[in-house]
């Protein structure tokens, strides 16, 4: 089945999305999601039943299901607080509610191999960049050590995840402010965004790495940088309490490492995740 919506073309039998007939990126769970809102956009689907009938025999929570509709409402660049393709019905559950058509998708001819439909030049893709993902975050003097590091890893996390595309990370500092900017063609924004907001649950320690990245190489090199995150606040609550025990900086409120940590983690996660 096709189904036409504003801008979009989706088509269920090759389980691609387009937005003025360049394919999106899209993850395959979010495709699901989105094909099933529109196969039953006459009526409020349930959390519950999206999760009983998408994710059957996984451990999908409640809470995965909401992450996988903010999902694909930025990949239809749409938000929780618009609404205009995807409704939330408090309390009961999500609706469809742009207006949409459909026809039946033609199968190819027996014998003679289908083309692909919406390959993109290289070139083509490089070309179109619509202005850089950012994100903001204001550190704490205790924090900005540890949380610059963490933040910079975003650059090697975007090449482990995506080796073979023209995605450019920068860091911009100013005072404790911490900007990050990354560029990405069009079709691989909602992707991006995505990685960023998975990025910072793996901060949070509200996903594991291995849901974020696939070697296991790269998995340990992760967990081997959030560990050091722990050293490098210690050092930098050293620091901090010689230089207020020498009258070079004044006193300010201290907590234990364990709270520095939490709250660190928290911080960068609320930051990568603000495109929610």
């Amino acid at each position: 089945m096709i189904y036409t919506f504003n801008r979009f073309e989706c088509d269920t039998r090759d389980a691609t999305l387009c937005r003025d007939g360049l394919a999106l990126e899209t993850e395959p769970d979010v495709f699901r999601l989105l094909a099933y809102l529109l196969a039953h956009r006459d009526r409020v689907v349930a959390k519950t039943e999206l999760r009983d009938n998408l994710w059957p025999d996984q451990t999908v929570s409640l809470d995965g299901v909401t992450r996988y509709v903010r999902a694909a409402r930025r990949a239809l660049g749409d938000d929780g607080y618009r609404q205009e393709i995807i409704e939330t019905v408090r309390g009961e559950g999500y609706r469809f509610i742009a207006q949409a058509e459909e026809q039946a998708a033609s199968e190819p001819v027996a014998g003679i191999a289908s083309a692909p439909l919406r390959e993109t030049p290289k070139a083509t893709v490089d070309k179109m960049l619509s202005g850089p993902i950012s994100r903001s975050i204001m550190l704490p003097r205790q924090y900005y050590q540890a949380g610059l590091s963490v933040l910079t890893y975003v650059g090697t996390i975007l090449r482990q995840r995506h080796p073979d595309s023209p995605i450019k990370v920068q860091i911009e500092q100013d005072q404790r402010m911490v900007r990050l900017a990354v560029e990405a063609p069009d079709a691989m924004r909602a992707t991006i965004e995505r990685d960023l907001e998975i990025y910072g649950l793996v901060v949070a320690k509200k996903m594991v790495p291995e849901e974020l990245l696939s070697d296991v190489m790269d998995v340990q090199a992760l967990r081997d940088k959030l560990d050091l995150m722990q050293s490098e606040l210690r050092m930098t609550r050293e620091h901090l309490l010689a230089a207020q025990r020498s009258g070079q900086h004044q006193q300010e409120r201290m907590t234990s490492l364990g709270t520095d940590v939490a709250e660190l983690r928290q911080l960068i996660a609320q930051a990568l995740g603000h495109g929610k």
